[in-house]
């Protein structure tokens, strides 16, 4: 029990988001995260890079133009290592004490994923993530993605043209999905080496465990990731 306390605090006493590109200025959500959790941090490329497996992937990741797919490789490094709660930059605080119950949950399970209750369909997001640190499961999880990357890298490089590619896909959500959960009679079940360690949190609103998604937005018009993958190259040249 000592051992689980422990683990709990080390999570709820890292708070997170990540920031890439050319911005020069914070995310207003950070601002607001502050006012309630001090400590809250902002990482950067510069944090993250230490934390990769190899010079390969620091190479690789470096190369990425769109940040979106940055952050995606950046958090499960981050959470690997840092554990706690991880947030986009367009989520916001809602309840402390809604939230500490939340990540109450840690205290029995390594990982919680969100769902948004009020979808008629499945899906969970990686857009908020709260962890122990040390998983293995991110490892997995980091692999699957960099091994995405290295081939679609190789598919730009016999072209100068644009390539076609989907971040869902290559290093977002669905690299977390297809490890995770088997599609059974046409319906996601969590694998069961998972069941055990991985909690399935349903949201019943957008604000319900003490973080407010899309609270705050950062994009100018014609900058999300998924405009941008239709037009420009993965990769910097």
């Amino acid at each position: 029990m000592v051992a689980k306390r422990n683990l709990l605090g080390e999570a709820l006493s890292v708070f997170f988001t990540f920031w890439s590109g050319l911005e020069a200025h914070e995310p207003e959500a950070v601002h607001a995260w502050r006012r309630s959790y001090p400590s809250f941090t902002l990482f950067g490329d510069a944090d993250v890079l230490p934390l990769f497996d190899s010079d390969a992937q620091r190479e690789i990741y470096k190369k990425i133009r769109i940040p979106a797919c940055k952050s995606d490789v950046a958090r499960l490094a981050l959470l690997r290592h840092h554990g706690g709660l991880y947030v986009d930059a367009h989520t916001g605080p809602s309840s402390s004490e809604r939230l500490a119950e939340t990540l109450g949950d840690l205290a029995r399970y390594e990982l919680i994923l969100f769902s948004k209750g009020w979808e008629t369909n499945f899906n969970f997001m990686n857009g908020v993530l709260a962890a122990r640190r040390r998983l293995p499961i991110f490892d997995r999880l980091l692999e699957r993605a960099f091994d995405n990357l290295v081939a679609h890298k190789r598919r730009e490089a016999e072209t100068t043209g644009h390539v076609e590619y989907n971040i869902f896909r290559l290093t977002g959500t669905r690299v977390m999905l297809e490890l995770m959960f088997d599609n059974v009679r046409r319906n996601w079940e969590m694998k069961p080496e998972f069941r055990e360690n991985i909690h399935f949190h349903v949201m019943a609103s957008d604000s319900s465990p003490g973080f407010q998604i899309y609270k705050y937005r950062y994009r100018k018009p014609g900058a999300h990731w998924s405009e941008r993958q239709l037009t420009e190259r993965l990769f910097e040249d």
